[in-house]
């Protein structure tokens, strides 16, 4: 099972993408910043 939270920038990685070498965090925080958002509406209702 991936740890999402173990790889929050793109020097974390053993083979990250060369062309996205420029990314300041890693795809996978988009994760994290979904959840945040989901939970967010949830309680606003």
């Amino acid at each position: 099972m991936p740890h999402l939270e173990r790889a929050v920038f793109p020097w974390q990685w053993a083979h990250y993408p060369a062309d996205r070498k420029m990314d300041a965090i890693t795809p996978w925080m988009h994760a994290f910043i979904q959840a945040r958002k989901w939970i967010e509406n949830k309680e606003s209702k």
